[in-house]
Formats: structure tokens, sequence, C-alpha cells
């Protein structure tokens, strides 16, 4: 009976600590991207990446949106801003 009892244990433990990878993992993905979108506004406007964070929340509360949809929205934008004009260059 003791065996049993161990055996669960052990299973909810790794049950929790697959949860909290899988959690730390995607906290891990969205804090790259908001990086990323901090980066795109420091180039275009020269800010301090704490006032590209600000920018990023401020725009996520207006659009009621969370702050990492915000920046993968910017990033996704800005690149395919970069590839039209790459591709521009390469045809003209």
């Amino acid at each position: 009976m003791m065996n049993a009892a161990i055996q669960v244990q052990n299973a909810r433990a790794l049950d929790s600590v697959v949860l909290l990878t899988e959690q730390l993992e995607k906290a891990l993905g969205k804090r790259a991207v908001i990086d990323q979108a901090i980066g795109i506004l420091i180039s275009r406007t020269g800010c301090s990446d704490a006032e590209g964070y600000d920018t990023l929340r401020s725009i996520g509360r207006t659009e009621h949106k969370k702050t990492a949809l915000v920046a993968r929205a910017m990033v996704a934008e800005t690149r395919n801003t970069a590839r039209s004009r790459h591709r521009h260059t390469w045809i003209g």
C-alpha cells in the first residue's frame, strides 16, 4: 500500500514539473517576442528599453490586447515590411 501511495505522489510531482516547464517555455517565448518588439521601438524612436516596454503595454491597454500579442503583431509587421522592401530591391 505504501509503495502505491509513493508512486501516486511521484506521478503528481512529475505532472507538476511538466506543467511548470510548459508554462516557463511559454513565458520565455513571450518574453523573446516582447524583447524583439522593444528593439524595434528603440530603433524607430530612440527610446529606452523601459520606455519601449511601457509603449507596448500602453498599446495593449488601448487595444484591449495582451502585451505579447501586441509585440507579436509588431514583429510580424516589421518583418513583412522588411521582406517587401528587400523583394523590391532585387526586382527593380
